[in-house]
C-alpha cells in the first residue's frame, strides 16, 4: 500500500497534493467550460473530503463505522449536488 512504500507523513503530504490539484483542475475546468457553471459545486465535495481526512489526522475520528459513513458521505454529497442542479 502506499502508506507502506511512502510512509505515513509523505502520504498525508501527498494526498494534500492531489486534493489541491483536484480543486485546481476542477476550477480551471470549469472556467474553461470543459465543465458546465456548476462545477463549482462540486468544490464542497472536495472540502469535504479534505473536512474528514483531517478529523482522521487528528484523531478525532479512527477507523471503523463513523469513518466509512463520513467517507460514504462524500458520495452521497456528490449524488446530492447532481439532483438539486439538475
Amino acid at each position: 500500500t502506499i502508506p507502506v512504500v511512502l510512509g505515513v507523513e509523505n502520504t498525508k503530504i501527498m494526498l494534500l497534493i492531489l486534493t489541491g490539484l483536484t480543486a485546481l483542475l476542477l476550477v480551471l475546468a470549469t472556467l474553461q467550460g470543459w465543465v458546465p457553471p456548476f462545477g463549482f459545486y462540486y468544490l464542497g465535495v472536495i472540502a469535504y473530503g479534505c473536512f474528514y481526512l483531517l478529523l482522521y489526522y487528528k484523531k478525532i475520528i479512527f477507523q471503523g463505522l463513523n469513518h466509512e459513513m463520513l467517507v460514504d458521505g462524500q458520495l452521497l454529497l456528490s449524488g446530492l449536488i447532481a439532483f438539486l442542479i439538475r
